[in-house]
């Protein structure tokens, strides 16, 4: 019997819900004939093998960005991607989760990414990097330009960050960025009108071609250090 894949794991009693299943698949818990599968209405077949393997994204960033690339409907499969401000690397571990051929993470700090993600061949990562200085971010990447950036920077206004950051995108790429109000607004607590403040401000930059196409509310809010504040995904194309 062909069946949607929520249902397929609450059939097979691999879980106890469809809700619990969405999830699973939303954060790229579940395989179908060992590829990642993200679509809940993905039918399976009979004779396809589903596997469940539950894990936790190194970082919460990681789910972040496994909404976008859904809510967007961007495919990494493939890519070679520039990882800016990989932190200890929840975005990261979601690009190759989700089949990118290879992640450049760079990050302020020395030791920023998770020593797993480290180790692993098709991740270079580049410490000491401030995301806001064109020519530092240029020699990290070789002056490479990459189809896909992500972005997830501590710190840093998008109005300061883009200059540096839009030449990194190549023609018909595309830049998923992860916008902080407590930063755009200088404040520890944003209220909702300087939030929606903030979002205008940032859907009306752009930088050489690259400019901003869309947005969706981040499916968790910044963390204890972001004082717990609503945040948006941002995508620029050029």
């Amino acid at each position: 019997m062909n069946l949607r894949l929520d249902s397929h794991l609450v059939a097979e009693g691999l879980v106890p819900s469809r809700s619990k299943a969405a999830h699973l698949i939303r954060t790229g818990a579940v395989t179908v004939n060992g590829e990642v599968v993200t679509k809940q209405s993905r039918i399976v077949r009979p004779g396809d093998v589903v596997d469940l393997e539950p894990f936790l994204f190194v970082g919460r960033g990681g789910y972040k960005l496994q909404a976008a690339l859904e809510g967007f409907q961007l495919d990494c499969r493939g890519l070679d991607v520039l990882d800016i401000g990989c932190s200890e690397g929840g975005f990261t571990d979601c690009l190759l989760r989700n089949g990118a051929a290879s992640v450049t993470a760079v990050d302020i700090a020395a030791e920023a990414l998770n020593p797993r993600l480290r180790d692993d061949p098709r991740v270079r990562f580049v410490g000491g990097v401030d995301a806001a200085d064109r020519d530092e971010l240029a020699s990290a990447t070789g002056g490479k330009a990459f189809p896909l950036v992500v972005m997830d920077v501590t710190g840093g206004r998008m109005a300061e960050l883009l200059p540096a950051v839009s030449p990194r995108v190549e023609e018909g790429g595309a830049l998923l960025a992860l916008l902080k109000p407590q930063y755009e607004t200088g404040r520890d607590l944003v209220r909702e009108e300087e939030r929606e403040e903030a979002l205008r401000s940032a859907m009306a930059l752009s930088h050489q071609g690259l400019s901003a196409a869309d947005w969706m509310d981040s499916p968790l809010r910044g963390g204890s250090k972001n004082r717990g504040n609503r945040e948006f995904l941002l995508l620029f194309s050029r």
